[in-house]
C-alpha cells in the first residue's frame, strides 16, 4: 500500500510538472488588443508590465528541435506547402491538402530565408524576431501601399517587390512562420486593416509586420486573449446598427421569396416614404416582377 502511495504520488507530481510546460499560468487574463493597458518591460523574456501594476512572463517557448527531434530538415514545412521543380502542379502534401504553386523566382526566395538561420535549433521566440526582420515595412526599403508604386505580379509581393498593403504584409508573415514551425494566422484587426496572431510559449500575441515602429510596439505587439481578439471585429460589426438593418433586410427578402409578403410590402418595408405607384416605377417591371435595377 505504501509503495503504491509512492507511485500515485510521483504520477501526480509528473503531471503537475507537465501541465506547467505545456500550459503556462499567467498572473493574469488578456482579452483583446484594445485591453493592453501596459508595455513590453523586458522583451528578453517577453514581460509584460501592466499600467496599474503586476506584470507576467511569457518566456521565450521551446526550441523546435526539443519539442520535434525527428524534423532535421530546415525546408521541411517549405516543402510540405510549396511545390517544388519536378512535381506535379496538382501535388499533394502529406495531409492530402494541395500546395502552393508560387510564381517563378518565390520559391528560392523562401529556401533562402529558412535556410538564413539555424530555427531548428532556436526558441520561439527568435524565429518570431527572424521572422518580422524579414517582412517589416521599412526593412531594406519595403514600403506599404501609400507609395503610390504599382504591385508587382507576384506571389510574395513584399518579400520579391518590397511592397505591398496590410493583407500583403499579414498574409506573407503567417506564411513564413508558418515554414519555421510557428503557429500563427492573419485576421482582419478592423475593417481597413489585417494583422497577425502569434503564439509564444502558449500565449498568443498580436504582430502588424506593416507597422514601422517595431515589434516590441506596445500598440501593435500585444499580449491578447486569441478568440476575444480574432472575433472583436466580427462582433462588433455584428452588434453595429448597420449590421443589423442589412440583417433584417435580407429576412424581409427571405420573406418575399417565399411568398410571405409582397414584393410592394418589401419596398415599403425599405422605403416607406414611398407610395406604391413609386415603387411600382422605380422598381418593378410592368408586369409586377422585380426588376431589381432601379428601373
Amino acid at each position: 500500500m505504501r509503495k503504491r502511495m509512492k507511485q500515485i504520488v510521483a504520477m501526480a507530481i509528473t503531471m503537475t510538472t507537465l501541465a506547467v510546460n505545456v500550459f503556462p499560468a499567467y498572473a493574469a487574463q488578456f482579452g483583446s488588443i484594445l485591453d493592453g493597458d501596459g508595455s513590453w518591460s523586458n522583451t528578453n523574456n517577453m514581460t509584460w508590465s501592466f499600467n496599474n501594476g503586476g506584470s507576467v512572463t511569457i518566456g521565450r517557448g521551446p526550441v523546435f528541435s526539443d519539442v520535434y527531434p525527428e524534423i532535421t530538415d530546415p525546408e521541411h514545412f517549405l516543402k510540405e506547402a510549396v511545390i517544388y521543380p519536378g512535381e506535379a502542379v496538382n501535388s499533394l502534401n502529406s495531409e492530402g491538402l494541395p500546395k502552393a504553386n508560387y510564381t517563378e523566382g518565390t520559391l528560392p526566395l523562401l529556401q533562402e530565408f529558412v535556410n538564413s538561420f539555424d530555427w531548428i535549433h532556436s526558441d520561439e521566440l527568435t524565429r518570431l524576431e527572424m521572422v518580422f526582420d524579414r517582412l517589416h515595412n521599412g526593412k531594406d526599403g519595403r514600403e506599404d501601399q501609400t507609395s503610390g508604386k504599382h504591385f508587382p505580379s507576384v506571389s510574395f509581393k513584399v518579400l520579391e517587390g518590397k511592397i505591398g498593403n496590410c493583407g500583403d504584409y499579414s498574409g506573407e508573415f503567417q506564411r513564413l512562420a508558418s515554414y519555421v514551425g510557428l503557429e500563427s494566422i492573419a485576421y482582419d484587426q478592423s475593417a481597413v486593416h489585417a494583422a497577425c496572431l502569434v503564439k509564444i510559449n502558449g500565449q498568443w500575441i498580436t504582430v502588424d509586420p506593416m507597422r514601422k515602429e517595431g515589434l516590441y510596439n506596445n500598440l501593435t505587439t500585444v499580449p491578447v486573449d486569441y478568440d476575444t481578439e480574432y472575433n472583436r471585429y466580427a462582433n462588433e460589426a455584428k452588434s453595429s446598427q448597420w449590421y443589423q438593418d442589412q440583417m433584417q433586410q435580407v429576412e424581409w427578402q427571405r420573406q418575399a421569396e417565399a411568398g410571405k409578403i409582397t414584393w410592394i410590402e418589401y419596398y415599403q418595408r425599405l422605403y416607406p416614404g414611398m407610395s406604391e405607384a413609386e415603387i411600382q416605377k422605380k422598381f418593378m417591371s410592368w408586369d409586377g416582377y422585380v426588376d431589381g435595377l432601379g428601373n
